[in-house]
Formats: structure tokens, C-alpha cells, sequence
């Protein structure tokens, strides 16, 4: 039986079924209408008719059963068949199918992929929490905009005022010096919490019981501590006796009465708690902080979250805030004017921080969006390549009785046939896409230690992103196949193609090459502003300089004792062979300063400080700061030996502050004044030296204005050891190793040379950098096999064309030059359409990430020379094949 027979068998055949079914289902509806009528001769009103009629058929529900179960046969069953037939299509034709499934899976992975990391920062559910749609976090909003943490005072109010909450809950993250019996001490991540911490999330104890209200109440009475399940397996081998034990935590015993249940980590996003201990315990868990600190309501060190109550939106609960923040500023003037308490949805990240990584990871979905889209038009190319070639069929059905909507349906049908299995596999290429994402990412990431699962709604995601890409893949070739003629594509050659290409199909393709040269210029972009900023100057030696840090106040170190040990470490540092120059940091905090005579008073300051006066990064160093990282002194001298405790008070500033301090004038010899957050007031600072601005905590800010002060002059026991070194990595690992010498129970953490250190801030630069690229390069891929494809298909539709031409003496090159001018305009056409969309969306999308800036126009230009290149070769390869094939051949297939 030839092939043209079999098709019109299989039609007739389709077509007898459709009819049969619409008979059944007219014959059931004519029956009730019948037996309508007769109870209507009766007396009955219509509708009393149809009820009888309805329960004479077999009971009312079961009646209604058989109507809706005869028409859903009638709706459902052809599409199954379709389905059927789509399959078996596929399944003739296994290249194209895998071709088609694997540029899905690509588009779909990598959008489900981010979106999966997407879903684990922004929309993460915590293990154990009940209800975690309902958490808000607090955050207060100062007169200059910028959100702080709240005072322990402030939120007793609030929690004591509110009624639009069910529990209103605080807690401080803290890093901790924790041992067991005896062992060395370790650093690990604790958490200061209210009675009711664990109550508000819902979490339950694994073993032991939690915390609550009566270990909250008098200072320093309850040392007891919740240990997390991964601590308790790590330090206890998850011994049920270890509840009840001691831990010593700062070197103060505190009795273990619980672990939390396994999963729970707390609820800062990019950290696992793995203790918990009451409010109480400040003075033990935190020595560094100033004494009172609990019932002062200067002092913003806590954050807030809440449970909403059933019914009350973000709205009502901000409402009610504001009420409450006006009547806190009415009765604490000094410390809450102007102030006020936001509330953010969810838990794990302030709003600062939210835009900070909300920035980047929308930039990466909006990438990958990119590629999906790509995969889609390369699939919707194959798929029109596919259809031209079975137009014949399709004319066929047509003149059989199929209506042009059921041709239309089977195509999409097919789209989504396609479509599941390349769901699946993208779902696999998602998992290894949110590893690799996860593995990239430094300590000091907000992405750092984000689990992202494939959970219901990324499960949820990745099913309507395989349905919406296998309807968007297919609906163009559905729209084709319901504008089929059927005398038109009888005629057709016999091979069933039509001629050249369509208008369609050089639109997909000039998309493809326009969103491909979109994705990759953004990724130029963002590689050459992160090449920009790691290779920006930094004010000082980067490659030689290496850090390592210790916590002295947390080890328990009275300030005496942390004197000498400075001393002590400094000498053994020092005498490190290869080790050219040492010194000690203690920076990392902002303060205010004033002209002399400018100050407030203490009780205004201490209420008002981060809006009042000049703030400046302050840097409590030793001697030999400056020569260690080479600092440039500009003017003056560098701190002395005897710049310490009883001697004048001296400082050394930075460029930047003596030119906002005293412009136009020297500043060694000018003084300022540096008032205390707390406790006696200090003498102005006299001013001994200028050095170079630098960029010690990111290379992304303006330089900071800083001020320098000796250490000797102001202990802290959070110190910061730097080494200059030819080779600073060995000399890394060697300063650790003394400084166990000297303490070996000093745990020693953020150990890192220069170079790695500044890095680490760039994660966001160098993550938008890394991916960006990565999906521009799948983009480009696909952009060339679906160009490549079509002018493939051309080249096999124009087979007859080219024949004549060559039988006629055309030449090889002209036949070249003919078919590679079709292909060129098309990719020529997507890259103009791309270049003008990356002008216009180049500098919002810069604006996503801290540092970026817009590249000129040379990088697009350079970008643009090498696409069109390889755009070229993608059309040179079927146009070679074109011109070398045998016009006896070709005619012979016509």
C-alpha cells in the first residue's frame, strides 16, 4: 500500500470515530429532552419536568454523571488520540524529537534553576516554622532614611501596644566562643532570643525543651542555652545526655536544656544558628557591649519579627506601627523623634539586604528568561521545518472533513507531547544549575549556605515554564497549519516542501540573534566592570598582604591582659621569617566627629548619634598600620610607641575627611572632638598626619572619609592582624600557627590574603559576571544551530531552484553568494534589533548591581564584528553544501 493510501485510510478512519461520537453524544441528550417533554404532557412545569426526566434516567447526580461523563468522552477522547498521534509522529522521527526536547530542557533548567535559588532567599520556607506566610520583620526607619535595629526598650512597647500581631518575638545574632568539656574553644554563630522566640515561629524541641518566658526576666539568672541538632551530632554524637549537661559558652558554664528539632538553623537567611540562649545572658554572651545596654533605648542591636494575626494584612500592621512610633516620640522626645517602624513580609533579610541580592538574582532570571525565550523560537523553527514537510498530510485530513481548529490543536498537542519530557530533564539541569550557584558563592555572600530544594512551587514553576514553552513553541506552527491549502500543497513538489523559507521563520531567527546579542553585551558589560573594580586601585598594597583575626573580648580577655597579648603577638608576627612588616586593626565601626565647640550634648548624642555631626569609618591601629599595607603618608607622621594611655590624644586622618573637615587648609595640628556613645567624656584629638585615601572595606564606595586613632590610646580586644609577606599565604598559615602558640584555646577566623578578601565583596559582580556569560554563550549556541537549521531547510526547499542554476553554468560561488545572502540579511536584521535594545536597556540593567557601569560603544562594536562572524559560518556550511551537489541528482528527486 503506498504512503498516500495509508494516509487517506488512517483520515477516513479518524473522521468515521468523531462522528460516532458526536451521535453518541447527541443520542443521550436527545433521550432526556424526550422524556422532558412527556412529563410535561403530564402537568409539569419545565423545570419539574427535567427532574423527573433526570431521576427516571437513574437519579439525578447519576443522570448529570452520564451528561457531563458523555461529553467529557467527547472532548477528552480526541485529545488523547491526538496525543497518541503526536507521539507516534515523534517517535518515527527520534532525532528531531531529542533535538527539540534537549533546546527546551536548556531554556527550562536554567530558568527553573534560578528560580529554585530565587524561591530559597526570597520565599524560603523555615523547617519546623508554622505558618510562615504570616512572619513580618520589624525595622526602624531613622530621620535619614537608613533602617536600624531597635532598642530592647522599644520593642517591650511595641509588643505590649500591639493587637494586629499574635507574638511579637527579637533576636541578635552574635558569634560566640564555645567549648566542651575542656576541648579548645571553637567559634561558632549564637542568638540572643526573647522568652517567646520559639513559641512566635512554632518550632518543637528535638530533645530537651526550648526556651521561654521565666528564662527571659532578671539579668545574668538564667545561663541556659538550646543547642541546634547539627551541633548536637557534630560536638555530642547526638547523645541524649548531653541535655543537661554544661556548655561552656565565652568561658561562662551554661546548662544545655534542649535541641532545637533538626532542620532549624534560626531565621537569618545565609546563616545556621547553632544556639540559642535568653536575653538575659547579654553580659556573658556579648562582653563587648556596653553595660545597661538592655534598658537603653538609644541602643538599636535587636531585630524584630512578628506573627500577623488571621485577616490583617501588611497595610493594617503598618498602620498601627506609625500610631504606635507617634506615641513613643511624644514620650521619648530624645531618642524617638522622627523614627518610626516599618514592617517588611517575611523573615532572614533586611530591606537593605533584600535589595542587595534581590538585584542580582533578578538580573540572572531575567538572563535565563533570555535563553528560554531563544530555546523556544529555535524550537518553534524545527518545528515549522517539520510541519512544511508533512503539509501534504495535513491537506489530506482536510479534505477528509478535519476542521482547521483540530489541525491547529494537534500542534500544540505536539508542543506540549515535547515539552513534559523536557520538563523533566530540566529539572535535572535545575538541580545541578542552584548547585553550582550555591558552590560559587563566598562566606561572605548573602547566598552563602542557601539550601534550594526543588520544592512544590519550584516544582509548581518548572511545570508551567515546560507547558507556557511548549504552547509558545508551537503556537506559530499551529497558526500555520490552519492556513493550510489543500490544492496549493497538493501541487507542491514532491517532496512535499515548500519553496525558499518563510517570513516566519526569518522573524524566529532574527529574534534569536537579537536576544543572543542582548544577553551576550549585558555579560560583556558586567565582565568588564568587574575586570574594572578588581583592578581598580585601592590606595594600597593588595598582592603582598595578608589578615588573620582573633577575638580577645570574647575569649574573656580583661583589657590589661589583651594589652600584652597584643604586644606579645606583634613581636612573635614580626619574627616570622619572610614576614616584612605586622601591625593590629581594630576597625569597622562609623562615629561621628565634630569641630571643638560643635558638640552636642551627651545626653542629645547619645540618643541621636548616627544623625548628628561628620560620620567616618574609624581604624584603631598600632604602629606600622601604614607601612604594612603601604599606605602612602601624605603629610606628618605616622603613630609612635609612645602614643599611648596617659599621653596626648592623637589621630591621623584620611584625604577625603581633611578636605570635608578643613577645606583648603593643612590638617596636622587641627583637632577634633570624638564624643563617647557612653561613660566620660574624652579630650579633643590633635591631628599628627595625613595618608592617602584607600579602600579598605570594598572596592565598590566611594572612598570613605576615615579617621585613624592609636590603639594603645583606645583598647579593643577585636583585633584584626595584618602581615606583609613575598609570599602571604605561607605566611598565613604560620601567623595562626603562633598566635596558637601563644593562646591555644584562641580560635582564629576570616583568615585571608588581600586579594581574596576584596574579592569576597565582589560576589555579586563577579556571580552576574560568571552566569551572565554562561547564559549568553547557550543563547549564542542555539542562536547558530537554529540560523544553521534554517538555512538548511532553505537550501533543501530551493534544491530544484539551485539545480536549474547550476545545470544553466551558474558558478559555485555565485550559488554561495545567493543563499548566503538571505541567511547574513536575517542575522544582520537581529543583531541591529539587538544592539538597539541593549542601548536602551544597558543602563537600568547596569543599576541592578553596585559597581556596574555602562560600557561605550567599542565593546558592543567588537561584540557585534565577532557574532557576525560566526553567524556567517552558520550560513556558509548549507551554502557550500549547496553549491556542490549534483543538478541531475537534485532533479531526479523532483
Amino acid at each position: 500500500m503506498s504512503i498516500r493510501s495509508r494516509i487517506v485510510g488512517f483520515s477516513a478512519d479518524v473522521f468515521r470515530r468523531g462522528a460516532r461520537e458526536r451521535e453518541l453524544s447527541a443520542e443521550l441528550q436527545s433521550y432526556l429532552e424526550l422524556l422532558t417533554d412527556e412529563k410535561m404532557h403530564l402537568g409539569l412545569t419545565p423545570a419539574a419536568a427535567r427532574r423527573a426526566a433526570l431521576l427516571e434516567i437513574g437519579g439525578a447526580e447519576h443522570a448529570k454523571e452520564r451528561v457531563r461523563d458523555a461529553r467529557s468522552t467527547a472532548l477528552f477522547e480526541p485529545i488523547a488520540r491526538d496525543l497518541h498521534i503526536a507521539w507516534r509522529g515523534l517517535r518515527r522521527h527520534p532525532g528531531f524529537a531529542a533535538t527539540v526536547m534537549l533546546t527546551l530542557a536548556l531554556g527550562i533548567g536554567g530558568t527553573t534553576g534560578i528560580f529554585s535559588v530565587v524561591n530559597a532567599v526570597m520565599y524560603r520556607e523555615l523547617p519546623g516554622v508554622v505558618d510562615p506566610g504570616q512572619l513580618v520583620t520589624f525595622t526602624r526607619i531613622q530621620p535619614t532614611g537608613t533602617y536600624a535595629n531597635m532598642s530592647l526598650p522599644d520593642y517591650r512597647d511595641f509588643r505590649a501596644a500591639s493587637k494586629n500581631f499574635s507574638s511579637v518575638a527579637a533576636h541578635t545574632l552574635s558569634s560566640m566562643s564555645v567549648s566542651v568539656a575542656g576541648a579548645a574553644a571553637e567559634r561558632v554563630r549564637g542568638d540572643l532570643v526573647t522568652g517567646n522566640y520559639f513559641g512566635a515561629l512554632g518550632v518543637n524541641p528535638e530533645t530537651g525543651r526550648l526556651l521561654g518566658e521565666a528564662d527571659d526576666t532578671a539579668p545574668g539568672a538564667s545561663p541556659v542555652v538550646v543547642i541546634s541538632d547539627a551541633y548536637w551530632r557534630r560536638a555530642f554524637g547526638a547523645d541524649v545526655n548531653a541535655v543537661g549537661g554544661t556548655l561552656r559558652v565565652n568561658g561562662y558554664p551554661f546548662r544545655i536544656v534542649g535541641v532545637a528539632m533538626r532542620g532549624f538553623g534560626g531565621t537569618r537567611t545565609g546563616f545556621s544558628t547553632e544556639l540559642w540562649m535568653p536575653y538575659a545572658m547579654q553580659r556573658q554572651a556579648m562582653p563587648r557591649m556596653s553595660a545597661g545596654v538592655l534598658d537603653d533605648r538609644a541602643a538599636g542591636w535587636i531585630n524584630v519579627f512578628a506573627r500577623l494575626r488571621p485577616s490583617v494584612s501588611i497595610e493594617q500592621a503598618e498602620a498601627e506601627n506609625a500610631t504606635i512610633s507617634a506615641q513613643l516620640a511624644a514620650t521619648y522626645p530624645l531618642t524617638n523623634t522622627g523614627r518610626r517602624i516599618g514592617v517588611v513580609p517575611g523573615v532572614g533579610l533586611s530591606p537593605d539586604e533584600r535589595d542587595e541580592v534581590s538585584g542580582v538574582l533578578r538580573l540572572l532570571l531575567g538572563a535565563v528568561v533570555l535563553v528560554l525565550f531563544v530555546a523556544c523560537a529555535n524550537a518553534a523553527s524545527l518545528l515549522l521545518v517539520r510541519l512544511v514537510g508533512r503539509q501534504r498530510e495535513m491537506a489530506t485530513r482536510l479534505a477528509l472533513g478535519a476542521s482547521r481548529g483540530r489541525l491547529a490543536a494537534q500542534s500544540l498537542l505536539e508542543g506540549a507531547a515535547l515539552a513534559l519530557p523536557a520538563g523533566l530533564l530540566g529539572l535535572g539541569l535545575a538541580f545541578l544549575i542552584a548547585q553550582l550557584v550555591k558552590a560559587a558563592e563566598p562566606p561572605g555572600s548573602l547566598l552563602h549556605g542557601i539550601d534550594a530544594p526543588l520544592d512544590g512551587r519550584v516544582l509548581a514553576f518548572a511545570f508551567a515554564a515546560s507547558m507556557l514553552s511548549g504552547l509558545v513553541a508551537a503556537v506559530l506552527p499551529a497558526l500555520h497549519a490552519s492556513r493550510v491549502m489543500p490544492m496549493t500543497a497538493m501541487k507542491a513538489g514532491g517532496r512535499g516542501f515548500a519553496r525558499g523559507r518563510s517570513a516566519v521563520q526569518d522573524g524566529l531567527v532574527a529574534g534569536q540573534v537579537a536576544l543572543s546579542f542582548l544577553a551576550l553585551a549585558t555579560a560583556a558589560m558586567f565582565f568588564v566592570g568587574f575586570f574594572t573594580l578588581v583592578n581598580a586601585p585601592a590606595g594600597f598594597e593588595q598582592k603582598n598582604a595578608a589578615m588573620v583575626s582573633v577575638d580577645l573580648a570574647m575569649q574573656g580577655y580583661p583589657a590589661a591582659r589583651g594589652a600584652v597579648f597584643q604586644a606579645e603577638a606583634l613581636r612573635a608576627v614580626r619574627a616570622i621569617p619572610g614576614v616584612s612588616a605586622a601591625s593590629i586593626s581594630a576597625g569597622g565601626a562609623r562615629v561621628s566627629i565634630f569641630h571643638p565647640g560643635e558638640e552636642p550634648s551627651p545626653e542629645v548624642f547619645h540618643g541621636r548619634e548616627m544623625e548628628l555631626g561628620t560620620r567616618v569609618s574609624l581604624g584603631v591601629v598600632t604602629e606600622g598600620f601604614f607601612e604594612t599595607l603601604r599606605i602612602p603618608l601624605v603629610t606628618g607622621r605616622d603613630f609612635a610607641a609612645a602614643d599611648r594611655d596617659g599621653g596626648p590624644l592623637v589621630a591621623i586622618v584620611n584625604q577625603e575627611l581633611a578636605r570635608r573637615m578643613w577645606p583648603g587648609q593643612p590638617a596636622v595640628g587641627q583637632r577634633i572632638v570624638w564624643p563617647p556613645w557612653s561613660g566620660p567624656q574624652r579630650a579633643p584629638l590633635e591631628i599628627i598626619g595625613v595618608v592617602a585615601d584607600s579602600k579598605m572595606g570594598s572596592l565598590i564606595e566611594a572612598v570613605p572619609p576615615t579617621l585613624y586613632v592609636p590603639l594603645g590610646q583606645n583598647y579593643d580586644g577585636r583585633n584584626t592582624i595584618y602581615v606583609h609577606s613575598s609570599n602571604p599565604a605561607s605566611a598565613l598559615r604560620d601567623v595562626q600557627r603562633a598566635l596558637a602558640r601563644l593562646d591555644p584555646g584562641l580560635p582564629t577566623y576570616a583568615a585571608a590574603t588581600m586579594p581574596e578578601y576584596l574579592a569576597a565583596g565582589l560576589w555579586q559582580q563577579r556571580m552576574a559576571a560568571q552566569w551572565i556569560i554562561a547564559f549568553g554563550v547557550t543563547a549564542l549556541v542555539l542562536c547558530v544551530l537554529g540560523l544553521y537549521g534554517v538555512v538548511a531547510h532553505s537550501v533543501a526547499g530551493r534544491a530544484g531552484e539551485l539545480s536549474v542554476r547550476l545545470a544553466l553554468g551558474a558558478t559555485t560561488g555565485g550559488v554561495t553568494r545567493l543563499v548566503l545572502r538571505d541567511g547574513v540579511r536575517v542575522a544582520l536584521a537581529g543583531l541591529a534589533i539587538g544592539t538597539i535594545a541593549f542601548a536602551l536597556t544597558g543602563r537600568a540593567t547596569a543599576r541592578l548591581v553596585d559597581g556596574v557601569q555602562t560600557v561605550g560603544p567599542a565593546v558592543p562594536a567588537l561584540l557585534a564584528l565577532i557574532l557576525s562572524a560566526v553567524m556567517l559560518l552558520a550560513c556558509y556550511l548549507p551554502a557550500r553544501r549547496a553549491a556542490r551537489m549534483n543538478p541531475v541528482d537534485a532533479l531526479r528527486g523532483d
